[in-house]
């Protein structure tokens, strides 16, 4: 897996069988289609590896991302449910290691706790100021990136 340290971060890698390449990101501010969102995808990936600019994309697909007010990744266990969440669009590079935690705590090989949240999930409200926060968010966070100097070629 290879990320980069932006705020508005991308990761990409193989396929499992190794025969393509995984490519992530948020494409936008707002909310978009998954052609639009493959169409701007495939401009950030160019951007990044212009070697790649006659790479169609032959899948692309969206979905939510869970995010935490206090932008950690949580685990826990709640009434016998054990959880691993809010991996803060992390989630692909986070996911694998916290089941593998969580496992661990449940065959008792794992007593100490670790830096992802560990106890009482803190619970935030919703409404109208959740579906404002993610385009908001995403906006400073680009922000961020331009003027801490995060915003180059994946590989410069």
């Amino acid at each position: 897996m290879i990320s980069d340290s932006k705020r508005n971060l991308f990761y990409t890698r193989p396929s499992p069988d190794g025969t393509r390449m995984l490519f992530g990101s948020r494409p936008s501010f707002r909310e978009v289609g998954e052609r639009e969102a493959a169409r701007i995808l495939h401009k950030k990936m160019v951007q990044l590896w212009p070697a790649l600019r006659d790479v169609r994309i032959t899948h692309a697909w969206k979905g939510y991302v869970a995010m935490t007010g206090d932008k950690l990744a949580h685990i826990g266990e709640r009434d016998g449910v054990f959880y691993a969440l809010g991996c803060n669009g992390n989630g692909v590079a986070l996911m694998s290691y916290l089941g593998q935690r969580i496992a661990r705590t449940l065959l008792s090989l794992d007593a100490a706790p670790g830096a992802f949240g560990e106890g009482p999930f803190p619970l935030s409200p919703g409404g109208m100021a959740r579906s404002l926060s993610v385009p908001i968010g995403t906006a400073l966070y680009q922000l961020d990136d331009c003027w801490n100097g995060r915003v180059r070629g994946a590989l410069s």
